[in-house]
């Protein structure tokens, strides 16, 4: 028993001290910065939520909580800092809309309904150039922004914005690194847009922005050296030469094929001149429509497509290219229509109705989609389908290949099929038209321009037209066909599109008289 006494006394120092370390660790545990004081909450208390300042990489100033970005804001903004450190230390501390019980947990609770923003859409249009599209101008949203601009400001409003905001950083602290360095990316941002995105609109306002571009280069000139200014001039210089050669030549870019081009398929003598179309393999008629139509699908420029242009007014100035494209297609279909009607004998219409479905097939095969809706268009109209007789003589091989291609260019469901169809090819690929046309009007007329009354720019619309444009319409367009061209035949082709066409009218009045009611 002694023994055991006398090792409890030794212990109990080192016990104590054990219970002191504890005790002052939870001290610790509760310690508060002075000023401060600390708040027990019982179930059922309110517990107050407070807000505090947001800061940016992009600037050295904080924003007020509620300043910059759509949160629920209280009906009535206090000021809610609790001493003079918090204000020393910079924080900007508010109420909000927040309702927090104690002891009671949610899963979820709207708090209130705003519109979803992006950091893209955040602002006007002058920070949103400052904060966004300058900080790095190989993004995705300088593409976007340099696509779709044009939708909601100007060339020259947009190059005004860039000259005072390199102006006031060539006033205030220009020789600093971090000063340069934002210039640079101003200029970098601006041999970006004249390289890749100059328009080949109205020359009065291309005329305006090229002074307006030179002019700018030359003030860089003293400031940030002559090599930068002379590589700004360089490729506004460059990108007038290529809109003037896409001008004239109806497109600008020249691609080099790594293998030759499949033999043309064509009737012996042909060259003679005495061979009509439709003695002409399928497949040759298909390539040479090709030819035709890729030459006006590539020179679709992506002004053409911003705010429908092709629907307005001055469609014919906005979208040229893409109105021909338009009539073309109408041309093609009002052709296979009234081709047909015109011929009175019933095997030769069969015939000729065969012929049309297998350059239809043909095309398909060709990944020219836009062709092959052009004559299923004219196949499939009230005026046409009904001519069972004339059908019945087509081979069922042929028949079922059609089938198979009509079945690939539905309608139903938003196109579903033919986008699994475009998007299964591989290039080179003449996607339907029509099918982008409705996408971006579905955008257009979907979503607004502005936001909150007209304060923010909806750029998450821009972003969905961008997606369209760079996504869909400008992959397709890089890659064309490796096909040897026959002048002979496209003006042969381009003889029969010229001749009168059927009205819809009359065109189902002679298909009632060649196969009458049965």
């Amino acid at each position: 028993v002694s023994t055991q006494s006398t090792e409890q006394t030794r212990n109990q120092p080192t016990m104590l001290s054990l219970l002191y370390l504890t005790l002052l660790l939870c001290s610790f545990a509760y310690a508060y910065i002075p000023g401060v004081a600390p708040v027990e909450f019982e179930d059922g208390d309110e517990v107050e939520l407070k807000v505090n300042k947001l800061t940016s990489v992009h600037t050295q100033l904080p924003y007020k909580y509620y300043d910059k970005l759509p949160f629920c804001a209280p009906s009535v903004i206090l000021d809610k800092a609790e001493n003079l450190g918090e204000l020393l230390m910079g924080d900007r501390i508010e109420n909000s809309n927040y309702e927090i019980i104690a002891g009671q947990g949610y899963k979820c609770h709207v708090l209130c309904k705003t519109d979803v923003l992006t950091a893209e859409q955040l602002t006007d249009l002058s920070q949103l150039v400052q904060v966004h599209l300058l900080e790095n101008t190989a993004s995705k949203f300088a593409k976007c922004f340099l696509l779709t601009y044009e939708s909601f400001t100007t060339a020259a409003a947009l190059l005004g914005i860039l000259q005072a905001r390199y102006e006031r950083l060539t006033d205030v602290d220009g020789t600093s690194i971090e000063s340069k360095k934002q210039r640079l990316r101003i200029c970098n941002f601006l041999k970006s847009w004249a390289q890749k995105h100059f328009s080949g609109g109205a020359k009065e306002e291309n005329d305006a922005f090229t002074r307006a571009f030179r002019g700018f280069a030359e003030r860089i000139r003293p400031v940030d050296g002559e090599s930068l200014a002379t590589q700004l001039l360089k490729a506004l210089n460059r990108a007038i030469e290529l809109s003037g050669k896409a001008d004239a030549a109806g497109d600008a870019a020249v691609f080099v094929f790594s293998a030759k081009p499949p033999k043309p398929q064509l009737p012996k003598h042909f060259d003679r001149g005495d061979v009509a179309w439709f003695d002409v393999p399928a497949l040759e008629i298909a390539r040479q429509m090709t030819l035709v139509e890729e030459a006006l699908f590539r020179a679709i420029r992506p002004s053409e497509l911003i705010g429908l242009a092709w629907t307005k007014k001055d469609k014919a100035t906005r979208a040229p290219n893409l109105l021909q494209l338009i009539a073309r297609f109408n041309l093609v279909s009002e052709w296979v229509k009234t081709a047909i009607l015109r011929q009175p004998d019933l095997k030769k219409r069969a015939k000729l109705y065969e012929k049309f479905v297998d350059v239809a097939v043909q095309l398909g095969k060709l990944n020219n989609f836009n062709a092959a809706m052009e004559i299923t268009s004219a196949l499939e109209s009230a005026s046409i389908f009904r001519l069972k007789r004339t059908k019945a003589k087509v081979s069922a091989k042929l028949v079922a290949k059609y089938d198979s291609l009509h079945a690939s260019l539905s309608r139903a469901n938003n196109y579903k099929a033919l986008r699994a169809a475009i998007h299964s090819s591989n290039p080179p690929i003449i996607p339907y038209f029509g099918m982008y046309q409705s996408d971006l009007t579905f955008i257009e007329e979907g979503n607004p321009d502005y936001l909150k009354e007209g304060n923010y720019i909806n750029f998450h619309k821009r972003r969905l037209i961008a997606q369209v444009i760079n996504d869909e319409i400008a992959q397709y367009q890089q890659a064309p066909h490796n096909i040897t061209k026959i002048p002979m035949l496209q003006e042969m082709l381009q003889g029969e599109l010229e001749r009168d066409k059927l009205s819809d009218d009359d065109a189902y009045r002679i298909s009632l008289e060649v196969e009458p009611r049965e």
